[in-house]
């Protein structure tokens, strides 16, 4: 029977890297969630999933890769955010497109007569245009708070 290895006890175990990962750690040990969340310096009671979201927040904060894609207009550099001027000319175009009543599909046409590929290299499509429009109007366009239009206009 698994226990904490700090205090024995069998209840709401979780692995703890002794290392952590971010620094090439691959041991864990056995701790409840109390002593869990002692280590991390947390005082009462924290499941692994809160210390989970702390953690991408902070890596978030810190301009370093929590997911497996990069926000539209960025894309992983050494292990951070960083702006993709030739994405942001993309999302610049489809932007002024729409806005000029093209319709998606129109777009995705237009992007496969350019050249340019889907995130995964792939030919555009109207769905994958869809996305980046939606991603425009949220403005899930931003890395590490630059953006390249102010530097354009900035020039």
């Amino acid at each position: 029977m698994k226990m904490c290895f700090e205090c024995g006890s069998p209840f709401e175990l979780e692995d703890h890297h002794v290392v952590p990962k971010s620094l090439g750690g691959t041991k864990t040990v056995v701790l409840c969630s109390v002593c869990h969340g002692k280590v991390h310096g947390i005082r009462r009671m924290v499941s692994a999933k809160t210390l989970t979201k702390r953690a991408l927040q902070n890596k978030k904060r810190r301009g370093e890769r929590v997911s497996g894609l990069a926000p539209r207009g960025c894309r992983f550099e050494g292990g951070r955010v960083v702006a993709d001027d030739v994405e942001r000319r993309v999302l610049t175009d489809v932007e002024a497109l729409r806005r000029n009543g093209w319709t998606l599909d129109a777009i995705a046409v237009e992007l496969n007569r350019r050249g340019v590929v889907t995130r995964s290299g792939g030919s555009h499509t109207t769905s994958s245009v869809w996305r980046i429009v939606e991603a425009l109007k949220v403005g899930r366009i931003s890395c590490n708070r630059t953006d390249s239009r102010k530097k354009e206009v900035a020039a």
